[in-house]
């Protein structure tokens, strides 16, 4: 694979890093959001080998943030990821062994079955980059299918 504007550089650069700050601090509002708002209480995996078996959480919840979704009227569904040097996707997203799957952003956030999207993937937009593959799910779509939909109150309600 060719890597394409500047990618290999902004990688090295912390690209990934910033984006892995981005989702871990999405996470942590979520942990706080559910409970608040829902009355689900699911808690972080916090040694390697929690995260090896269960994921993100024991309770199989895929947690993803999308900054953009709001500009574009898509959700982007990860099915894949890698280095940007690395040949192949592993998994990841709706293909982890995940129940459900969480994403959207500090105002709106979404929760589908992982089942149902993996089965749903084909239907939609695929999208590849360096380091992710997915699909664009149109937020028309993702309104009539999501398990719940949370809107968020401000964070001072919740604390």
């Amino acid at each position: 694979m060719t890597i394409q504007g500047g990618a290999e550089k902004a990688y090295k650069n912390g690209y990934r890093g910033k984006m892995l700050k981005l989702g871990l601090d999405y996470e942590k509002f979520v942990y706080e959001v559910l409970p608040a708002q829902k009355r689900i209480n699911i808690e972080p995996c916090k040694t390697k080998k929690e995260q090896y078996l269960y994921g993100e959480n024991i309770a199989g919840w895929e947690i993803k943030f999308d900054r953009n979704f709001r500009n574009t009227n898509n959700l982007y569904i990860e099915t894949g990821e890698k280095n940007w040097d690395a040949p192949h996707f592993t998994p990841s997203g709706i293909h982890k062994a995940s129940w459900n799957y969480l994403i959207g952003d500090y105002q709106t956030i979404y929760v589908f079955t992982a089942k149902f999207l993996v089965a749903s993937e084909r239907k939609y937009e695929p999208v590849v980059t360096e380091t992710s593959k997915g699909f664009l799910l149109p937020l028309s779509d993702a309104e009539e299918i999501c398990q719940i939909r949370i809107d968020v109150e401000p964070r001072d309600k919740l604390l």
